[in-house]
């Protein structure tokens, strides 16, 4: 018997440790390696990972860290008595309880906002339009002495709804900060009882984290499909610009595009059983140099494995397009249209477990990228008088049909 089950399955010796809660195949709890107020720690059959402090591991690695252990002691007794390391200690009882009860303790703390969904009618506009930035923002997160709210400079804005349509509230995304060369993305709610640092209690807009687990982003999409009686075939993209991008395309008369709200590190903040039920599922992650996107897309695919889904496929992007090259650029700078989109996600291939990220070489300073081709083209041979001399494509309407 391998010495990893005869202890019983892992679910069971975690289960040991800490208070897991069943979904489906899965099962999750709030970690037990650092203090958390909801779960991110989610153990699947044959491994247990955290979404918030990124502990990974089978049966060996967990008990190893919950008792504080070396991982080559607890192999050894495990190997030579099955099922006694598997045992907690009264230290790692202990220790696992302290912090939960911090959790807990810091669960029951009131909440410093209340969400109201749907928005309510009449309530002033959080964005008048054009280049003016948002109305004042509540901030329940304020210290003493800081700013009780602001306003931000706009690069887009995006509606949050549920299942049946309701404005559950925004995704503000903001211009990249020229300091820090970062962009920002703000979940925002209408919220009452919003307690400030300055001990009043008020309501307006307020910068918030949105409640878990919560729909997807496209979410009425999936009702209407599934109301409608349509193949539910789910393609799964990275962020609220590639969804609006994917669905406002051709590709919607296959596939319907979902995505999530919070950033690559909150997808698992997500409910994705509807998901998980549909006939086909695609992932089409973006072209990622980090590997960050790669990686959540793949955690994305796990997950899914393991919520049922039975039809899953990849989608990888190509090899030397730029560095977040996703659906949005697909369409809007290289012209992708209908048989083309189609045919790039019908080239993926059936999921097979952890996809490792395709090699990409790096964009030399002195070189431009085709977005035609898909080829990196030395400085001034092609692409710098493509748009100067037409010296490749001609005019612009052959540029635009050769894009297609």
């Amino acid at each position: 018997m391998d010495v990893k089950t005869a202890s019983g399955p892992l679910v069971d010796v975690v289960g040991r440790y800490v208070r897991l809660q069943r979904r489906g195949r899965i099962s999750e709890a709030c970690c037990p390696f650092h203090q958390e107020r909801t779960p991110s720690f989610v153990v699947y059959p044959d491994h247990f990972h955290c979404y918030g402090c990124g502990a990974h591991g089978d049966v060996f690695d967990f008990v190893a860290r919950a008792e504080g252990r070396q991982l080559g002691d607890v192999m050894r007794q495990m190997r030579n008595q099955s099922g006694v390391g598997a045992t907690p200690s009264p230290e790692a009882r202990a220790r696992i309880r302290l912090m939960q009860e911090a959790a807990e303790a810091a669960s029951n703390e009131p909440d410093p906002y209340e969400i109201v969904s749907p928005v309510p009618a009449g309530v002033p506009p959080l964005w008048q339009g054009g280049g003016q930035p948002t109305a004042r923002i509540l901030k329940p997160g304020a210290a003493l002495g800081e700013a009780l709210s602001s306003q931000l400079p706009v690069e887009a804005v995006h509606e949050y709804r549920g299942y049946h349509g309701e404005l559950r509230g925004f995704v503000v995304r903001t211009p990249r900060n020229r300091r820090t060369g970062k962009k920002g993305a703000h979940q925002v709610a209408w919220a009452r009882n919003v307690r400030l640092a300055d001990g009043s209690v008020t309501e307006g807009w307020t910068f918030v984290s949105y409640p878990e687990p919560r729909a997807v982003y496209g979410a009425p999409l999936v009702t209407h499909a599934r109301e409608e009686g349509k193949p539910l075939r789910y393609l799964i993209v990275e962020g609220e610009k590639c969804q609006e991008a994917g669905q406002a395309s051709d590709l919607a008369r296959d596939w319907i595009v979902v995505s999530w709200v919070g950033g690559s590190n909150a997808w698992l903040r997500t409910d994705w059983a509807l998901i998980a039920e549909g006939d086909e599922v695609a992932l089409w992650p973006d072209a990622d140099e980090s590997g960050v996107g790669h990686a959540t897309m793949v955690g994305i695919g796990q997950h899914l494995i393991a919520l049922g889904c039975r039809n899953l496929k990849w989608i990888t992007p190509p090899p030397a397009v730029p560095n977040k090259w996703d659906v949005a650029n697909a369409i809007r700078d290289n012209g992708w249209t209908g048989d083309r989109l189609r045919a790039f996600v019908a080239a993926g291939v059936p999921w097979t477990g952890a996809v490792e990220p395709p090699p990409r070489p790096k964009l030399r300073q002195s070189s431009h990228w085709c977005p035609v081709c898909l080829q990196s083209l030395p400085r001034g041979k092609g692409f710098s008088r493509l748009w100067s001399r037409k010296a490749l494509f001609g005019s612009a309407a052959d540029f635009a049909s050769s894009a297609r």
